[in-house]
């Protein structure tokens, strides 16, 4: 495992993590196990800070109180019957929050999934059309975010690679969407240990905007990652309204934070998902 440079973070001593029992609270935590970081849960569970972020207000706020930046990764995702609209009601409630404390800027998980079918590179500014619940709720956190009067910046992150079905979730009967040009579609993606390095560069900023791609530079075929791994696969015909590229413009996100050339390699994204596994 590559370490994380905190150099930067001296003057930090409070960064709350909340929903950190989710799959991006599982991405991160290996990696930010040495930092200042509270990490808040609804459950009770080994090391985390116990608050009901929707019904106990008072308790939040002790949470968030002096707290330097906040990370809220809580949040519906894809699955069947989810509420969509607690995407909003769990941001709203941390900002809240953190007005109520004048605790540092929050951080709001997002996603690519905003941009839907939009083409081209995608810019923060630019067109989002969101092609399902969960892309329209994420959506309409932002828009609710982006009207609160307390500091955040709302994350839109790419796939994340190691963390999606790609990869990790591969079984040999799977097959990859084949486009017309011959190849798999194409996403913006980030490694485990990027995305752990690129946040933590984010925390303690205070001139940020109010939306940022995060993801690495140029998309990716999930053809060649599976390649990179050394994992079989075979093609199909391609499922209805399947979305050929989705490629994230990083251009403001390296104003804040440091990318190398490699981080958008598919071979660095595969061999930090192998050892992440080894450190879970």
């Amino acid at each position: 495992m590559s370490s994380i440079d905190a150099s930067h973070l001296r003057t930090l001593s409070k960064i709350v993590v909340v929903g950190a029992t989710g799959r991006l609270g599982k991405c991160i935590r290996p990696y930010w196990k040495d930092l200042p970081v509270l990490w808040q849960s609804r459950r009770v569970e080994y090391g985390f800070e116990t608050v009901d972020v929707l019904n106990d207000p008072k308790g939040m706020r002790q949470l968030i109180n002096g707290a330097d930046a906040v990370l809220c990764l809580a949040g519906e995702t894809y699955k069947p019957n989810a509420n969509m609209a607690l995407n909003v009601d769990l941001a709203r409630a941390v900002l809240d929050a953190a007005r109520d404390t004048a605790a540092g800027r929050v951080f709001l998980a997002s996603s690519a999934a905003v941009y839907g079918a939009a083409n081209g590179l995608l810019t923060e500014d630019g067109p989002a059309i969101p092609q399902n619940d969960y892309g329209r709720a994420k959506l309409d956190m932002e828009h609710m975010a982006q009207a609160h009067l307390h500091p955040n910046t709302a994350l839109r992150i790419s796939n994340i690679a190691g963390a999606d079905a790609i990869l990790a979730g591969w079984t040999p009967e799977m097959a990859l969407d084949q486009l017309e040009d011959g190849r798999a579609p194409r996403r913006s993606y980030i490694g485990l240990e990027t995305l752990a390095r690129v946040l933590m560069g984010l925390m303690g900023q205070s001139d940020l905007p109010k939306r940022l791609n995060v993801a690495t530079p140029g998309p990716i075929g999930m053809d060649s990652l599976l390649d990179a791994a050394g994992l079989a696969y075979t093609y199909r015909a391609p499922a209805t309204g399947v979305i050929g590229c989705v490629n994230l413009c990083t251009k403001r996100l390296q104003n804040h934070v440091k990318l190398m050339p490699e981080d958008s390699a598919p071979e660095t994204m595969v061999a930090q998902w192998r050892r992440s596994q080894d450190i879970q």
